[in-house]
This record gives structure tokens, C-alpha cells and sequence, in this order.
């Protein structure tokens, strides 16, 4: 709810509209009743618990692009836009649109309100090194989290939809990888756009945690699926991606030799 009402009061220029889809993976506790009767031109889509988040993100985006809109946000519920969020992103894309006469997918960094600390945005060529930091200026990067990014049109309709190869995590990665292959450069917007709590860390990484528990938790959605990964760090270019699942299995077996000591969740 705070999301869309952060979205909703977003200043934009007298020609730009919202048509905003939500999908909503089969909640339980009342949020499709609380959006249809707060925000009544939502389009509510309705799973079955089954999606994820690329399930669903892919289902929202299938529909809207029936519409055929000039351009797509991504914008992942538990973001709360910052009030000039949109301008900025618009104001960013048009700005590179003038200058290279090529559109551009743009991103928006979030930050951890509690920590104050970046938390999601773009990267640089190797994403195993983390977020790009944060920056006054447009910056270009070669793939993104997929919290708050904007796709335009033309984009869209040559990189395609996110891919079926992921269920829940990396396909936001995949999707800014192929963008880029495809000769599309992809810009983080200036400043902080939204702010966003970190994910929890992971169960399979802490060695506090036993070892069938952390099994089950890598091979889940949510967790690290072993071949799916395998499969981002081939788009990434690893050379030798098809071994990436044995040394994650090794994380598994002994996280403590990576530094593996959380709590328990």
C-alpha cells in the first residue's frame, strides 16, 4: 500500500500517464481487497502462489504489453518511491535520448532506510562485485537489480519479456545482460530513488544453520537454485560456468570455510 501511494503521488509532466498492473500471487491476508478498494484503477492480476517474483513480473508484463505503452516500469512492492523518483528517471532517459538518439533502460538505486546503506541498483561489467556506488550524475552500468527500472518501448519489444530460465531471483540480471548484448546501454539514475529494506541473509550460506535446512533452503525459489545460477554466470561469461553448481554445493557442505557464521533465522 505504501508503495502505491508512493507511486500515485509522483509529480510527472502533464503528457505522462500510469496504468499500473499488480499481480497478486495468491496473499492471504487481504492486500488484493485493500488495493482494489484504495487504488481502484489497479489491474489486479490474480496467481496461485506459484509465480515468484519472475513469474509474476513476466504475467504483469505480458499483460501490459498488450496495451502496447510507450515505456514499462518495473517497480517491486516493497520500494516507496521518493517523491521526485519518476521525474528523475524520465528526465534521465530523455537526456540520453537526446544526446545519443538511442533509448536507454534506466535505473533507479534504492537505499535501506534502517542502515542508510545502498542496497540495490545497477552494476558494473563484473557483477560479483557488488552495486555501483552512488552517484550525483547518470551512470552507465551493464546490468541492474530489478526493484526500479524503467524499459522503453523499442527496448521491450527487441529484448523481449524475462526470462522462463528463473523463477524468483537473477532474471533481472539476465534481462539487463542480454539488453546489453543487443548494443542497449542501460543508465543509473542520479541519487537515490526509493527506499527498500535489504533481503534477510540467506539460510544455506550459515553454517548456525543445519545442514538439511540449508539444502532445502538453496534448491527453493528463494534461495540459490544451483543450475539456474549456473546459468546467470554463463550470460556473465564465466568460463567455466557448468562448475559453478559443484563449488555453491561446496558452500553448502562447509560454509564455514567461506565465512558462513550468521544467526539463525
Amino acid at each position: 500500500m505504501a508503495c502505491l501511494h508512493a507511486l500515485y503521488v509522483q509529480v510527472l509532466p502533464a503528457e505522462v500517464g500510469l496504468s499500473v498492473y499488480l499481480v497478486d500471487d495468491g496473499s492471504s491476508d487481504g492486500t488484493a481487497e485493500a488495493v482494489a478498494g484504495q487504488f481502484p484503477d489497479v489491474r489486479i492480476l490474480q496467481g496461485n502462489g506459484n509465480l515468484y517474483w519472475c513469474g509474476g513480473m513476466r504475467w504483469a508484463w505480458e499483460e501490459a504489453a498488450k496495451s502496447n505503452y510507450d515505456a514499462y516500469l518495473w517497480l517491486n512492492d516493497d520500494i516507496e518511491l521518493l517523491p521526485d523518483a519518476l521525474f528523475a528517471i524520465l528526465n534521465t532517459w530523455f537526456n540520453q535520448y537526446k544526446e545519443t538518439q538511442k533509448s536507454s533502460i534506466i535505473v533507479g538505486a534504492c537505499r535501506d532506510p534502517r542502515s542508510n546503506q545502498l542496497v540495490y541498483g545497477g552494476y558494473g561489467w563484473d557483477v560479483s562485485k557488488g552495486n555501483l556506488p552512488e552517484s550525483n550524475h547518470p551512470q552507465r552500468c551493464y546490468t541492474m537489480n530489478g526493484n526500479i527500472v524503467f524499459v522503453p518501448r523499442d527496448v521491450a519489444c527487441t529484448v523481449g519479456n524475462l526470462s522462463s530460465d528463473y523463477t524468483h531471483a537473477m532474471g533481472d540480471i539476465d534481462y539487463g545482460l542480454r539488453a546489453s548484448k543487443m548494443g542497449f546501454a542501460i543508465y543509473i539514475a542520479p541519487g537515490i530513488l526509493g527506499l527498500c529494506a535489504a533481503n534477510s541473509p540467506t539460510k544455506w550460506v550459515s553454517s548456525a544453520v543445519p545442514f538439511i535446512e540449508r539444502w532445502k533452503n538453496l534448491h527453493s525459489p528463494k534461495g540459490l537454485p544451483p543450475w539456474e545460477y549456473a546459468r546467470l554466470r554463463r550470460q556473465c561469461g564465466v568460463r567455466f560456468w557448468f562448475l559453478v553448481p559443484f563449488k555453491v554445493y561446496l558452500r553448502v557442505f562447509f560454509p564455514w570455510f567461506w565465512g558462513g557464521r550468521g544467526t539463525r533465522k
